[in-house]
């Protein structure tokens, strides 16, 4: 390559090295759905890069899953992963599960800073979030009732 010198060809390598030993990794998020709204709960969740698929959660079990947060994307905080839920009472909620600019002092959980962990409990009355700062379940989206139901 005519246009690169030696150390800039050895920067990049170097990069690319670190980038696939994950040393740029901070850390690991790890995302829950909780369905307590008392019957089965679908969701489909995916973000740009990945398609997480479809899945069911019984009332009183979780969904989750788990990615880890590198630091591109942190330093431009453009994670975010997408959820459509649906259950017996509602079709084709959207929710924005994870977004790193909003989240990513939110989620919390392990001493070691490195792990975060984002919990979302959905209820009758709507969403819940758990504050990890405040230590407290929010509201964050009550359900729209009453809801026409096609």
């Amino acid at each position: 390559m005519r246009g690169l010198n030696k150390p800039v060809l050895e920067l990049l390598t170097l990069l690319l090295l670190l980038c696939e030993a994950r040393v740029l990794v901070l850390g690991r998020t790890h995302v829950h759905l909780i369905n307590q709204i008392g019957s089965d709960l679908n969701v489909h969740c995916w973000s740009k890069d990945d398609d997480l698929g479809q899945h069911t959660i019984p009332s009183g079990q979780e969904y989750q899953w788990r990615f880890n947060r590198l630091f591109v994307n942190d330093i431009h905080m453009r994670t975010r992963f997408h959820c459509s839920v649906s259950w017996a009472e509602a079709y084709d909620y959207q929710l924005l599960a994870y977004e790193s600019f909003r989240d990513h002092y939110s989620c919390g959980g392990n001493p070691d800073g490195r792990n975060h962990d984002c919990l979302w409990l959905f209820a009758p009355e709507g969403i819940y979030f758990y504050d990890y700062q405040s230590s407290i379940w929010s509201l964050r989206y009550p359900w729209p009732w009453p809801q026409s139901i096609p």
